[in-house]
C-alpha cells in the first residue's frame, strides 16, 4: 500500500511468545498514537510513540531486574 512500511520478523522458536508480546505492546503504542494523532502534529508522532516504547521498556525493566545485573556502589573522596 502506498505509504506504507512493512517489518517481517523471523521468529525463533524459543524467543517466540516473548517476541510476540513485544510485538502486541508495540501495536498498543501505535493504536493509542493513531487514536490521538489528529491532535498531534506530525513532527511529534514519531518521537511520541518512541517515549512510549521506552517507557515500556523501563517499566518492565525495573519490575524484573535481570539477576546478574551489576551493583554499583558510589563513594565519594575528598581533597
Amino acid at each position: 500500500h502506498a505509504g506504507q512500511s512493512r517489518l517481517l520478523l523471523t521468529l525463533a522458536h524459543e524467543a517466540g511468545d516473548q517476541i510476540r508480546a513485544m510485538i502486541a505492546n508495540i501495536r498498543k503504542g501505535l493504536d493509542s498514537i493513531l487514536a490521538n494523532a489528529p491532535q498531534l502534529p506530525k513532527i511529534e508522532r514519531w518521537p511520541t510513540l518512541v517515549r512510549y516504547i521506552v517507557n515500556k521498556i523501563i517499566s518492565a525493566r525495573s519490575e524484573n531486574p535481570p539477576l546478574d545485573s551489576p551493583t554499583f556502589h558510589l563513594t565519594s573522596s575528598s581533597g
